[in-house]
This record gives structure tokens, C-alpha cells and sequence, in this order.
């Protein structure tokens, strides 16, 4: 069984690297097929932990499209999420990754707490809320590196108010 086991985690690992060459050519959705499929089919081929394995064996962080796999992630409750997340905010463009969070937030603020709790398999408002401060977190250290993307993100709206009146 476990070499059985091993042989569906080798074909998912050259999957990702034929994934990856392809990438480089043109816009790839294998990796956002790979986890719609975890995140929603119980019987699904390859789990979140598999899949988030997987790409650091291959080092597929290009495939890492934070806009398109981010509201898959947020809401789901399974194994290996976290860690996935946390991949994202540390080897995905960062830039994506605020944008993403800022669409995330602003789904949470639109979807009704009523609403929140009908699928028993999604997080809560508030663990997905904890979720993007965590990559918030792990963003940050990146953005700072590069303070022309941070200007603009990080500022109070006040304080670019007051910085406009003095110029």
C-alpha cells in the first residue's frame, strides 16, 4: 500500500514539474485544479498536505497563484491549509498575495454571519480572518525589502493626507 502510496505522490511531483515548464509559456490552472479538488472532493486523488509536499519537492512556487488559490485555501478546514497558506505568503508574488487579501476581506465583510456557519467543512469568519493576518505576517517581512510596494500598502490613510498638504 505504501509503495502504491509513493508511486501516486511521484506522478503528482512530475505533474508538477511538467506544470511548471509549462508555466513558463503560458497561464497554468493545474495547480488551482489540484487543490479545487482537495478542498472540495472527499474522495479527491491528492490531499492539501500532498499537494503543499509536493511543491517544495519540486520547487514549484512559480505555480503559486495567490488570487486564484487563496479563496480556495481560506475557507477550508482540512490538513495541510495552514501550511499551503503559509507557502503562499512566503514564496508567491507578495503583491498578489495583498491583493488576494484584500478581495478576501472584502468577501468576509459582504457574506452575512447567518450565512456563515450553513457548510460544516468551512472555517469560521474569524479563524479566516486569523488566517489573513498570519499572511499578513509572513508577507510583511517581504514587502519591507521592498519599500516602493510598502509605501503605498502599509500607510495610515491620514498619514498620506497630511503628506500630500506639505508637498
Amino acid at each position: 500500500m505504501e509503495s502504491e502510496s509513493n508511486s501516486d505522490l511521484l506522478q503528482l511531483r512530475t505533474s508538477l514539474k511538467l506544470a511548471q515548464e509549462e508555466a513558463l509559456n503560458e497561464e497554468n490552472l493545474y495547480l488551482v485544479e489540484l487543490i479545487t479538488s482537495a478542498t472540495h472532493d472527499e474522495s479527491s486523488q491528492y490531499s492539501l498536505v500532498d499537494i503543499h509536499n509536493a511543491i517544495l519537492a519540486e520547487g514549484s512556487f512559480n505555480l503559486l497563484d495567490p488570487l486564484n488559490i487563496l479563496p480556495l485555501l481560506l475557507p477550508s478546514g482540512g490538513d495541510g491549509t495552514s501550511d499551503l497558506l503559509h507557502l503562499i505568503a512566503k514564496q508567491a508574488s507578495a503583491r498578489e498575495a495583498v491583493i488576494a487579501i484584500q478581495e478576501a476581506l472584502e468577501r468576509l465583510e459582504r457574506t452575512p454571519h447567518e450565512e456563515e456557519n450553513e457548510n460544516e467543512h468551512e472555517e469560521s469568519h474569524l479563524v479566516q480572518l486569523i488566517r489573513l493576518l498570519n499572511i499578513c505576517t509572513d508577507c510583511e517581512a517581504f514587502l519591507i525589502q521592498r519599500s516602493s510596494i510598502t509605501e503605498g500598502l502599509f500607510r495610515h490613510p491620514s498619514t498620506a493626507i497630511t503628506e500630500e498638504r506639505t508637498c
